[in-house]
């Protein structure tokens, strides 16, 4: 079982850059227990005194775990570091740690990528029997080297999937959603239509593959790319119109060293799919859902990609008598819950 406790699960974000030390904005490293990112960000503008808005953030993090991430204010006089408590929840807090100050505010996304230390706990079966770990040891390997289906994780989609069904009532009645909702009910759309067309090239054996019309994501970017040719990185160009594609063994080869990745579609207005093979995987997936792809039409938001894969910066583990303990990085976006569904049959504790 996971998160059975709040410190079976810990997650460090990593900016991937150093603040400046000089600017407008206050960054703070802070860290909260049994609060959404969004709680603490509403937190931290009242002892500001600014309004919500107003408060950067790289990445929403787990409620039901001890997470550390970074926030930003403009001003110019850092709060004390210390630790403040909400009155509602008697687990929930927030501490700040540490402030540095900065030119920009903190961006969505700006982030390198997250480390975790999660404790699975034995619960009805001896995860720790021989047999077992070898087979877990296994997989570990197989993660390491070929890394993992990259799906959006239960999380995205809100509490039991409402943020789906939300998502349906406000964008076909035309209804009016705040910022903060329009853009939760969104993600959950795209999410899942991703998770769907994912799991269509996962059932055919090339999600990790190269198909005819399939745009690719150099490892550790957000850009996508077609190949007009193998023979140098210098190949890489950006999308387009009418560039050749060629060659797909020596794709299938950089697939397989783990420097490009397949990039998957995130769904967005008035999107046309290619006629060849990987444009058949995404026409099939929006017929099958039109009332999602019609919701998307009506928020006018544009497609962008996102990789099928994930492959772990670092990924170690070690028994702690009856528990399995889990050290790995994941870049930004990607789910730790969806490298453990590939790891262990678990159940989670928090979503009871």
């Amino acid at each position: 079982m996971m998160r059975s406790e709040l410190a079976d699960f810990k997650v460090t974000e990593k900016l991937g850059f150093v603040p400046s030390g000089s600017g407008q904005h206050i960054y703070y490293c802070i860290n909260k227990a049994s609060m959404t990112t969004l709680q603490v960000r509403d937190a931290l503008a009242k002892h500001s005194s600014c309004a919500a808005r107003d408060i950067g953030y790289a990445g929403l993090k787990d409620k039901h775990a001890h997470t550390q991430q970074w926030f930003s204010v403009q001003g110019t006089i850092p709060l004390a570091n210390s630790t403040f408590n909400i009155a509602e929840d008697s687990l929930a807090q927030w501490q700040i740690v540490e402030s540095q100050f900065h030119r920009k505010k903190l961006t969505r996304g700006a982030h390198k990528g997250n480390v975790f230390c999660l404790r699975i706990r034995a619960i009805d079966a001896d995860i720790t029997d021989t047999q077992v770990l070898k087979a877990f040891s296994k997989r570990v390997d197989r993660i390491r080297s070929n890394g993992f289906p990259n799906y959006f994780g239960d999380q995205r989609f809100g509490y039991h999937g409402l943020n789906l069904n939300r998502a349906i009532d406000t964008f076909i009645s035309g209804r009016r959603a705040s910022r903060d909702k329009r853009g939760l009910y969104l993600s959950a759309l795209r999410g899942f239509l991703f998770n769907e067309l994912l799991k269509l090239r996962v059932a055919q054996g090339n999600w990790s593959r190269y198909c005819e019309g399939d745009l690719l994501m150099l490892n550790g970017t957000n850009s996508f790319f077609k190949v007009t040719d193998q023979a140098s990185e210098q190949s890489l160009e950006p999308v387009q119109a009418g560039s050749q594609q060629d060659q797909p063994a020596e794709m299938n080869e950089r697939l397989d060293a783990g420097d490009i990745h397949v990039a998957g579609l995130l769904c967005g207005s008035y999107y046309e799919a290619s006629t060849v093979l990987a444009g058949t995987y995404e026409r099939q997936v929006a017929e099958q859902y039109p009332e999602l792809i019609e919701c998307l039409n009506a928020a006018d938001i544009k497609p962008a990609r996102r990789a099928f894969r994930a492959i772990p910066a670092f990924l170690d583990w070690s028994q702690e008598g009856q528990d399995i303990v889990l050290y790995f990085e994941l870049p930004t976006g990607s789910y730790a819950t969806m490298l453990l569904r590939e790891l262990l049959h678990y159940s989670d504790a928090s979503a009871r």
